[in-house]
């Protein structure tokens, strides 16, 4: 890959030729500024444009792209492995509206405000260590082994103990409230789907390093928000006259306890295996960022360390000062009597 960077009109075939084109806003006109993708105003500001905006910009983008593909194959192969139980006959596991919803409502928020605050290091820390540009972004990128891995094998495993778990341990109950069993194929498939989008949730909060209130209270919510779509979607449906029975009482299903230790178990072997995984690779094979994260969690510790240490020798200067002070009062008011 090639970087141009200019600040006149004479650079501007070269910033366009390159694959990234810098121009800095100079004496010499606006050509090169109009021309470029990135503009600077002055020329100090590249090393900061490069390793700190640059490697951010990397990170977020190839998680992005992971986690994207990640959740709809994880998804995708939940309604796959179910055709072997309905003979490929394209019975869907959920409903229309549950699967169109599950992109635009359920995944897509948490994914958008990681893309945009998520960083692996401080920019303190990335201008500290430039040579880490070059590694950083290496062990961020789209790789083969790193898309087969992170996007499709890891969704393949949790896919099959999402969809597979919950077919053969939900047995058959019976909602005293609506009279009905909560076993059947639109039950299951809405304890599957629970597991499926609280195992994508849980997912997206081990992979972030940065973890904001803005990031927490959006994933939150949008894993939250099935509750409340479940108990009043299909009440809506029936006020306008439409039945369907995909959608018929889904209260029954959250009031079994069948529903509760499904996601309990699914989502702990999906949550232990993935712990495991992400605690062996940054204890043994560590990559770049995350030596770097572990200098800066010590920095940090060290700087907390020093602060405290310089506050509690103000405090006893302090209380030395105030002594100091209650002796001079002693010896310069004496009581009147003594007098």
């Amino acid at each position: 890959k090639m970087l141009a960077i200019g600040d006149g009109a004479n650079d501007v075939a070269m910033l366009q030729a390159a694959d990234v084109g810098i121009g800095v806003m100079g004496k010499e006109g606006r050509q090169a500024v109009n021309n470029c993708d990135y503009a600077i105003p002055q020329f100090k500001y590249l090393a900061r444009l490069l390793l700190v905006h640059g490697t951010i910009s990397h990170y977020r983008l190839a998680r992005l792209i992971k986690y994207s593909f990640y959740k709809n194959v994880l998804f995708g192969l939940g309604l796959f492995f179910f055709q072997f139980y309905s003979s490929f006959s394209g019975m869907a596991l959920v409903s229309t509206w549950t699967a169109s919803f599950y992109n635009v409502f359920f995944t897509a928020c948490p994914i958008l405000v990681f893309a945009m605050v998520d960083r692996p290091v401080s920019p303190r820390t990335l201008l500290a260590y430039p040579e880490a540009y070059h590694f950083t972004s290496q062990a961020s990128s789209l790789t083969q082994r790193v898309f087969w891995k992170s996007g499709f094998l890891d969704a393949v495993l949790q896919s099959a103990v999402c969809t597979l778990l919950p077919y053969y341990l939900v047995p058959s109950s019976c909602d005293t409230g609506s009279g009905r069993g909560t076993d059947s194929l639109y039950d299951v498939g809405r304890i599957i789907f629970t597991c499926i989008l609280l195992t994508v949730t849980l997912e997206i909060f081990l992979v972030s390093r940065f973890i904001t209130t803005l990031f927490a209270v959006v994933t939150a919510l949008s894993f939250l928000f099935l509750f409340p779509f479940f108990a009043v979607f299909y009440r809506v449906e029936a006020a306008a006259g439409i039945i369907d029975s995909a959608e018929w009482d889904s209260l029954a299903v959250f009031g079994t306890g069948q529903l509760w230790t499904t996601l309990l178990l699914v989502c702990s072997i999906n949550f232990v295996y993935r712990f495991v995984y992400r605690s062996v690779k940054w204890l043994y094979f560590p990559d770049t960022d995350m030596i770097l994260a572990e200098i800066e969690e010590q920095e940090r510790r060290d700087r907390k360390k020093k602060s405290r240490m310089m506050r509690s020798r103000t405090r006893g200067s302090d209380n030395k000062c105030c002594e100091e002070e209650g002796h001079d009062d002693e010896i310069f008011h004496t009581p009147s009597a003594v007098v």
